[in-house]
């Protein structure tokens, strides 16, 4: 999905002196790249990939040697994997796997010589086989740390130990929300759904008053579409699990596998029926998904509710005026689950990495750049801290506080599914396949067959 084309506005590969010239487009963004981009990605949409702090998928060089791995080891065997899984990774002593996807693996780590606890990824080794991906991934972080915007989350460390690559988490975004024009929704004495069913019920409740209940665009340039796919990827891991979501990201379980449909079914029934969604089901797939929730906003508002990342907060996404007084305006609630305990998220981030100093004083710099304390997250670009132990009361407006604590007390996290894919699909047919969908073109089993034809062999 194209969730950062605002935040990482400047930050294409072709502005760096260090790129090749040949260009290409990104296959998120629409940046022009150099035809060998790793993943197909510029730089800024590289990293924000690469991020995928709670995944579950096999580790690079092996299987998580935790006492719960089910796999049948020796005590003697698996204190050694241990020891030489964990102990030793540079500066890092890597304590714990925290998370797992096919974009990497990471650990919660502590710096042996600043004594700071951190999360450290590491990217997977089948990834980095080839020199040119090696010397691609060391030019692209290196050009990372160079940045220096505002809007850009500038690079800190990085490396490689024993033929991993490593970078380390410093920002984060949460996408599974759902936003409403408060002061009108308290009004009409809509309370806050805590699962599915009370989602549907206000659904009914809210078209049954005579208003329009969800505001949705989906038209996005080359890349529209990516906003339908959000919808099914946010289905998939609540109503199937993170097992199933991996599985499904992986190419493990078909794309039209009987799960993938009931989450796009269950999207169309919540969503795209007659008088559910402001302009009607055809009319989403050309409405500009950037401003597609400002009739929240109309007095009275054309619609209620609507599904987006926390990125949507920005200036140049909801009216001006709503940005100015946002704490006021806008309410969040997270896209429940079947139950009022189950609460997923989507997400994404970016990685931290410096090529240019490997003295004390650099390590203690990154040091505090990925620390608690670290005060430099901009939620007015969208950044969140990818720490849980972050202070909420850092963040200026209420609203990002709560979103932070959304993020943070998510009982599942997994990483933008079409992101993960391979370009073909992830940012190719699934996206078209969503507009052909949405718009009445095929019907939902054409669609998913399509989009499974269509994945790489």
């Amino acid at each position: 999905m194209k969730e950062f084309g605002a935040v990482h506005d400047g930050a294409r590969a072709g502005d760096s002196p260090i790129m090749s010239s040949a260009p290409r487009v990104c296959r998120k963004c629409g940046a022009e790249i150099f035809a060998d981009a790793p993943e197909g990605l510029c730089t800024a949409c590289l990293f924000e990939t690469g991020l995928n702090l709670f995944a579950d998928a096999s580790v690079a060089g092996g299987a998580d040697p935790g006492p719960d791995d089910g796999v049948s080891l020796s005590r003697d065997k698996k204190r050694s994997d241990r020891a030489k899984t964990f102990a030793d990774f540079g500066d890092y002593e890597l304590l714990e796997v925290i998370g797992r996807g096919g974009q990497g693996v990471v650990y919660r780590a502590r710096h042996t010589r600043l004594d700071r606890l951190v999360a450290v990824k590491v990217l997977p080794a089948e990834r980095m086989r080839q020199a040119l991906a090696i010397a691609r991934f060391h030019r692209e972080m290196k050009a990372v740390g160079n940045l220096d915007h505002p809007n850009i989350v500038r690079a800190y460390d990085a490396g490689e130990v024993d033929g991993k690559f490593y970078g380390v988490p410093v920002s984060a975004n949460v996408k599974s929300l759902v936003f409403y024009p408060k002061k009108a929704f308290e009004a009409k004495g809509y309370t806050v759904p805590k699962t599915q069913q009370e989602l549907t019920d206000l659904t009914n409740k809210i078209k049954a008053d005579g208003t329009t209940p969800w505001c949705m665009g989906m038209e996005s340039s080359a890349a529209t579409g990516w906003v339908a796919t959000d919808w099914i990827e946010a289905n998939l891991l609540e109503e199937a699990g993170p097992d199933t979501y991996d599985k499904w990201v992986n190419h493990e379980i078909p794309f039209n596998d009987p799960k993938v449909k009931k989450a796009a079914q269950d999207f169309e029934n919540l969503v795209l029926p007659d008088g559910n969604v402001l302009g009607g089901r055809k009319q989403t797939v050309s409405t500009a998904f950037s401003t597609s929730a400002n009739p929240m906003f109309d007095s009275p508002p054309k619609c209620f509710l609507h599904r987006q990342g926390n990125f949507i907060t920005q200036a140049g996404f909801f009216p001006a005026k709503v940005v100015a007084d946002i704490d006021n305006q806008v309410g969040v609630f997270q896209y429940p689950g079947q139950t009022a305990d189950s609460k997923p998220m989507l997400g994404g981030g970016d990685l931290a990495a410096v090529f240019n100093g490997k003295d004390d004083d650099t390590k203690q710099v990154m040091a505090f750049m990925t620390g608690s304390d670290y005060p430099g997250y901009s939620e007015k670009a969208g950044f969140l801290s990818p720490r849980k132990d972050y202070p909420l009361d850092k963040y200026e407006s209420k609203l990002t506080q709560q979103i932070a604590q959304l993020g943070q007390q998510s009982t599942v996290f997994r990483f933008d599914g079409s992101d993960q894919m391979p370009g073909a699909v992830g940012s190719g047919s699934f996206w078209k396949g969503m507009v052909a969908w949405v718009s009445g073109q095929k019907n939902l089993d054409t669609t998913l067959n399509d989009i499974e034809s269509s994945w790489p062999s």
